[in-house]
């Protein structure tokens, strides 16, 4: 999930045994949310101001699909490594190893959000603008 508060993954549904690590689904699940702006032209609204919100509206549907890529990229590069992780010889070391997989991935998925966001100075450059 990437917001205003930053990335992060939601992985509550981990097995933990004293020599596996399992996933309830064998999978990490991906579950993405996208809150855009809604707007209620009022009566007075004119039929440019409408076609610019549209074109502004898509805009950031674009801008924001993107975010959502890189989010779904980040759920595959977390399952990748988690798979990676094999036999360790406790719960504890298994959990700092999560932990450290899931560090390098935020902090990725936080490196790469930051680069597009710069890059399109927040979506101005791909036409989100009133």
């Amino acid at each position: 999930h990437e917001g205003r508060a930053g990335f992060s993954f939601a992985h509550s549904e981990f097995y933990l045994f004293p020599t596996r690590f399992h996933t309830q689904a064998e999978h990490v699940r991906e579950v993405i949310t996208e809150p855009l702006p809604e707007w209620q032209p009022g009566d007075g609204a004119s039929d440019g101001l409408r076609k610019r919100w549209q074109a502004v509206a898509a805009a950031l549907q674009r801008h924001e699909s993107r975010h959502r890529e890189h989010a779904l990229a980040a759920a595959r590069d977390l399952q990748a490594s988690l798979a990676r992780l094999g036999v360790q010889p406790d719960c504890h070391a298994l959990r700092r190893e999560i932990d450290r997989a899931f560090l390098r991935g935020k902090t990725k998925a936080e490196f790469r959000d930051a680069r597009y966001d710069q890059r399109t100075r927040n979506g101005l450059e791909e036409g989100i603008e009133l």
